[in-house]
């Protein structure tokens, strides 16, 4: 057995190059060839001053017109003008723009308050744009319209909602929520344009009755079921998705003290009115209405559409009647068979012209 030194591998720098093999010549790629077309032909269009001249003027109006238009598509919507602008413009402003929804709370309630003003005095033409306007309440317009709407009443009620301290003293609750209660209903009826000329208390009254009434509805288990998972659900998934959770629990709070303090509020008993009689004697009549005059003999409107022959007496026997009722053969100056006219009286022929006749 015999060593056999290690084979010493040769190196493979001492190799000469690869020789080289000619490459068969391809063609360019399309993206090089018509990068070259377009240099070429862009070479060739600026060699030229009065082509030059034209490129710059077609790309400056283009630019001027992306600009103008991106400016009109991202600008925010103008406020129309309340007391000229079209009525559906209005309503297109205030139901369907999310510009009315970043407006403050009280700038609105002027505007829509300008708007009920509006529609008092419409007139055919806006009557018809208004139609056309609600025609088109349907899919993501009544969706955006609902939004506004919704945006609207959480806003007004947490304006009221912000100030309200649920751990005060139960007598700065009450009349906090009391006073509440009467500007909140000062304010809608500004927005309504009926305004009422009452007191303070009498709103209170008023407000008081109605929660009783309506506490009285509910606990009779009259109000049906579903009506009443109808409007919870409205009032939390329809309204109270577009409130904050600090809101929620702001109005909440609000609405449960008010409701509270108005069940248990004090109210005077209601006053029954008398029912009197008509004809009694010793009361005073109603006085008939400015275009029909009374009758003097019971001092009641006259009917206008009585028959004015129905008030008159009956005719007695013997009375005289008229032509009309008379029979032709009857009436007086009616010749008769020898040719002769009869006298009214019928005691006989009258020969003499110049006798006084009876004849009416």
């Amino acid at each position: 057995m015999t060593n056999e030194p290690p084979r010493r591998l040769e190196s493979l720098l001492d190799d000469g190059p690869a020789p080289l093999t000619a490459s068969r010549p391809g063609r360019m790629r399309w993206d090089r060839r018509v990068d070259a077309r377009l240099r070429a032909g862009f070479a060739a269009l600026w060699s030229r001053p009065r082509a030059r001249l034209g490129v710059g003027i077609a790309a400056g109006a283009l630019a001027l017109g992306v600009a103008v238009g991106a400016f009109f598509y991202f600008r925010p919507t103008p406020q129309p003008d309340f007391r000229t602008a079209n009525i559906d413009v209005l309503f297109n402003y205030t139901l369907l723009t999310d510009e009315f929804n970043k407006l403050p709370v009280e700038q609105r309630l002027e505007l829509i308050a300008e708007l009920v003003k509006r529609l008092k005095s419409i007139d055919a033409d806006q009557s018809l744009l208004m139609a056309a306007f609600a025609a088109q309440i349907t899919g993501e317009v009544r969706t955006q319209f609902e939004k506004n709407a919704s945006l609207l009443a959480v806003d007004l009620f947490d304006k009221y909602a912000e100030d309200f301290n649920p751990r005060a003293e139960p007598a700065e609750r009450d009349r906090y929520v009391e006073n509440t209660f009467i500007e909140f209903q000062k304010t809608l009826e500004k927005v309504a344009g009926e305004e009422r000329n009452i007191s303070d208390e009498d709103r209170l009254i008023e407000g008081r009755r109605q929660a009783q009434r309506d506490l009285e509805f509910v606990q009779s288990g009259r109000m049906p079921v579903e009506n009443t998972v109808r409007m919870i659900t409205f009032l939390n998934n329809g309204v109270g998705q577009h409130a904050s959770g600090h809101q929620k629990i702001r109005i909440n709070s609000m609405i449960a003290q008010m409701v509270k303090t108005l069940r248990e509020g004090e109210v005077p008993p209601e006053e029954e009115q008398p029912r009197h009689r008509r004809g009694q004697p010793g009361e005073e009549q109603s006085a008939p209405p400015g275009d029909q005059p009374a009758d003097p003999a019971t001092d009641q409107p006259a009917d206008p559409a009585a028959d004015p022959a129905d008030d008159q007496p009956p005719v007695q026997p013997g009375d005289a009647t008229s032509d009309e009722d008379t029979p032709d053969d009857e009436k007086p100056g009616d010749q008769g068979d020898d040719g002769k006219s009869d006298d009214a009286g019928g005691n006989g022929d009258s020969d003499d012209p110049g006798a006084p006749s009876d004849r009416p």
